[in-house]
């Protein structure tokens, strides 16, 4: 199962509780949400789920994934930790304009440089 930090901290605007998660175990389950129209996702190397159930999509390695309210849950298939980690990119999606020869119209993603999907640096503990 997941290990989940709540980091109790002291703010200029008052204290707050933060949670982090630590580490990821296979068989956990990873799911994305968002308001933002769309929003996607992207990861930079091979995401860490299992294989898709039928009729449903996965995120691939360089492939804008569309988020659209709710992705997921997807099944991890490997640990995840500060010294397995991965990386996705958040961002936008659009339809790439087609050109006049035609062709398959595509996703054109626009980052916003930030994302992440990476467990927090060993700090030692």
């Amino acid at each position: 199962m997941a290990l989940i930090q709540y980091n109790l901290e002291e703010t200029d605007e008052g204290y707050k509780v933060r949670a982090e998660v630590v580490e990821i175990d296979e068989g956990d389950r990873i799911q994305f949400k968002t308001k933002i129209a769309g929003a996607a996702i992207k990861y930079t190397t091979a995401p860490p789920f299992d294989a898709a159930k039928p009729g449903e999509q996965l995120p691939e390695a360089n492939q804008p994934f569309p988020v659209n309210k709710t992705a997921g849950p997807f099944t991890v298939n490997k640990k995840l930790n500060a010294r397995n980690r991965i990386h996705f990119d958040c961002g936008e999606v659009k339809q790439a304009a087609v050109s006049a020869q035609g062709g398959t119209p595509h996703l054109k993603f626009t980052s916003w440089k930030t994302g992440d999907g990476h467990p927090p640096q060993d700090q030692g503990n």
